[in-house]
């Protein structure tokens, strides 16, 4: 998703794919905190830790949480800027699309709540219209 909105120039956070440890170090060179690790395959990362993401603020901080949590022979973690914001910003999209990648119908709602607290799935959301985030 997040290759998808830069191409598109949709505003996202910014993201990393690090395959090691070297590719850390260069993403927080210009990094702004508190920054996001999570799992690519958050299953896998969740029966190793019981956790799949943790929010670093700073980068001996997520170096720390970076080194005890990857598996360098199959990287499986993603760095992310957070946008902080109060839960009442958290919007929701769902929508069909046809062969041609047209959107059919959108739904668009708030997150209520999320699980894992603070960037996980809506566990309890109420669906609102938003045009902005449908147009997006």
């Amino acid at each position: 998703m997040y290759f998808l909105a830069k191409h598109h120039g949709v505003a996202t956070a910014e993201t990393l794919f690090p395959t090691n440890r070297q590719e850390v170090l260069g993403f927080l060179e210009d990094a702004n905190f508190p920054l996001v690790l999570k799992a690519i395959d958050g299953t896998r990362l969740f029966a190793r830790c019981g956790k799949k993401m943790f929010i670093a603020n700073s980068a001996d901080e997520l170096l720390s949480v970076y080194d005890s949590i990857e598996e360098p022979e199959s990287p499986n973690l993603m760095l992310q800027e957070y946008i902080a914001g109060e839960d009442d910003s958290v919007w929701m999209f769902n929508g069909y699309f046809n062969r041609n990648s047209e959107c059919l119908v959108a739904f668009t709602g708030k997150k209520i709540r999320q699980c894992p607290a603070f960037g996980g799935y809506a566990c309890l959301g109420v669906c609102m219209q938003n045009e902005a985030v449908s147009e997006t």
